[in-house]
C-alpha cells in the first residue's frame, strides 16, 4: 500500500484511505493513479527496502521521506530498543518459545502413560528428553540461541 505526502506542507498520509477521507465526494480508483495524486497535490512515496538489524536488540523505524531526482522515497533508520522495549521483546520471545516447548511436551505425553507401547528403556529416553525440554528456560541463550534437545525415536 503506497503512502503519499501533501505537497503544500509535506504532511505524510499513510494510504489511499486517508486521501479518500480528504475528498469524500470524489470517486477515484484504488490504487490511486499517479495522475490523480498529482492533480490532488500529492506525491506518491515509493517504498524502499527496510534495513536489516539484530531483531533482539534493535528496531527499524520510518524516518520520513526523501526526494531523489523528483521522486519521493521512504527513509528508515535503525534504533536500539529502549529498556522497556527490550524487556517486552524478551518476554514475548520467551513466551513464544515456551509455547513451542509446551507443544513438544504435549506431543510426547503419550510416552509416559502406563499403557504406552514403549519399552522401559525407551520411556526413560523420552523422560530424559522431556526433562531437557522443561529445563530449556534456564539454559544459556534462552530464548534466542538455545539448542533444542533431540526427540528420541518411538
Amino acid at each position: 500500500m503506497p503512502s503519499y505526502r501533501k505537497r503544500s506542507d509535506g504532511t505524510l498520509l499513510l494510504g489511499e484511505v486517508e486521501v479518500r477521507c480528504l475528498y469524500p465526494d470524489r470517486k477515484f480508483d484504488i490504487p490511486l493513479k499517479d495522475s490523480v495524486a498529482n492533480e490532488l497535490g500529492f506525491d506518491r512515496i515509493i517504498p524502499t527496502e527496510r534495513p536489516t538489524c539484530d531483531p533482539t536488540t534493535h528496531k527499524v523505524v520510518r524516518d520520513g521521506q526523501e526526494e531523489i531526482d523528483g521522486l519521493w522515497y521512504t527513509k528508515w533508520k535503525v534504533e536500539l530498543f529502549t529498556t522497556e522495549e527490550k524487556t517486552l521483546y524478551d518476554e514475548q520471545s520467551a513466551a513464544a518459545e515456551k509455547t513451542n516447548r509446551n507443544g513438544k511436551l504435549e506431543h510426547s505425553d503419550w510416552t509416559q502413560f502406563t499403557d504406552s507401547p514403549l519399552t522401559d528403556s525407551k520411556k526413560a529416553e523420552w523422560r530424559t528428553y522431556r526433562q531437557a525440554l522443561r529445563d530449556l528456560p534456564t539454559a544459556a541463550g534462552w530464548p534466542y540461541t538455545h539448542t533444542w534437545p533431540t526427540e528420541p525415536s518411538a
